[in-house]
């Protein structure tokens, strides 16, 4: 992808017509099960995977073919190595992450909630207060990110951070047998168990970063700057009504199927339909 042209797509869309971002947005619900059917399908390989790994186990420690069934748990055959004890499944090794980061509300763009300027200046001073108070008072919308090291990502606008939503959003999305790494927090307490994960929670507020030398949300947390430099950065901030729609355009950007061709055949066979009918 050449970072120049994207950037010049990215500027032209404040330039747009209403007709062009009516095709963008039609467009962009398209990149979206574009990502889902590929995730669809990442799913079902991931299963002849398993299907394939159990025919001829190998530890996934010190990679001996030495290894005895280990019984069963969540319909998974699990194994032991018996060079190094180790216990494992063919999901053994796999590791996700998630975590919650959080945007103000905003109404970016709603012409009712503008209010008629009053007459007279006020101090520097107290329009600094005044802000202040203002950015303390707006609400706080969580967004939750779930992502892999391949950069596979899985994020959802939520109403709270609750066990209940993230359940809702991340079941049947990762394979059961994962690795599932999260901060420490009353929501994610029994999170891998109803999703049948092997959880690995890190104690961020106390400096612990990395788990047993290779569990982080590291990754996670990277994704969220660069979604924030992006949503707060580039377009200045988002209406939170539109906050879904974005998160699915950044999504769709960080995948490997993107590309600027791509991008401007949607958009052109789009725009070219609307004329014709």
């Amino acid at each position: 992808m050449q970072s120049q042209q994207f950037e010049d797509i990215l500027r032209s869309v404040p330039l747009m017509s209403p007709e062009q971002v009516n095709v963008l947005h039609t467009t962009l619900p398209l990149a979206a099960n574009t990502v889902t059917s590929n995730v669809q399908a990442e799913s079902r390989f991931l299963e002849r995977l398993k299907f394939y790994f159990d025919q001829h186990p190998v530890c996934v420690r010190c990679r001996s073919a030495h290894v005895n069934r280990w019984g069963s748990k969540d319909g998974h055959q699990r194994y032991c190595c018996k060079d190094c004890g180790k216990t494992f499944n063919a999901m053994s090794g796999s590791i996700a992450e998630e975590d919650e980061t959080f945007f103000h509300e905003s109404h970016k763009g709603d012409r009712k909630l503008q209010t008629p300027r009053k007459r007279g200046a006020r101090s520097q001073r107290k329009s600094r207060h005044a802000k202040t108070e203002k950015k303390a008072s707006v609400p706080l919308i969580p967004v939750m990110v779930a992502c892999d090291r391949n950069h596979h990502v899985i994020d959802a606008v939520l109403k709270k951070v609750s066990t209940e939503e993230l359940q809702s959003q991340l079941e049947g999305r990762i394979l059961a047998g994962s690795t599932l790494c999260f901060d420490a927090h009353l929501a994610h307490e029994h999170l891998a168990e109803k999703l049948s994960l092997t959880a690995k929670t890190l104690v961020s507020s106390s400096g612990e970063r990395v788990k047993e030398g290779i569990y982080h949300i590291q990754t996670v947390n990277a994704y969220h700057s660069e979604l924030k430099r992006w949503i707060n950065g580039f377009f200045k901030g988002v209406a939170t009504k539109y906050l879904q729609r974005y998160l699915g355009w950044k999504r769709y950007l960080k995948t490997h199927m993107f590309s600027i061709e791509g991008f401007l055949d949607q958009i052109s066979i789009h725009w070219a339909y609307q004329h014709i009918t």
